[in-house]
């Protein structure tokens, strides 16, 4: 546990995914929308490129908020759940009867 807590004080804790170890399917829908923004912007003047640009960055930083927000709440739930398993530890002994 102490080599978390360090990590995490230095802000050096990892909390991505490896995007290197995508399942088969991930990576036949990575693969699909890769070739589809490849083909669109073959068809795109510049304007519109830089439009799709936009558009592209636009929602690659709401799907971060997204993902953050998801961490936070996941993260919490966790915690939660821990102080609920911890909050009542006797409840898993025997309390001075025979389990017969």
């Amino acid at each position: 546990m102490q080599r978390i807590l360090e990590a995490f004080a230095n802000d050096a804790l990892r909390v991505e995914a490896d995007v290197g170890k995508r399942s088969k399917e991930h990576q036949r829908v990575w693969e699909q929308g890769s070739k589809l923004q490849d083909e669109l912007e073959e068809k795109l003047g510049q304007k519109e490129k830089e439009l799709f640009e936009e558009l592209m960055d636009t929602m690659a930083s709401e799907s971060s908020y997204y993902a953050q927000e998801r961490f936070i709440y996941g993260y919490r739930l966790g915690v939660l759940m821990t102080m609920e398993v911890f909050s009542d530890p006797d409840i898993f002994v025997w309390k001075g009867m025979d389990r017969t």
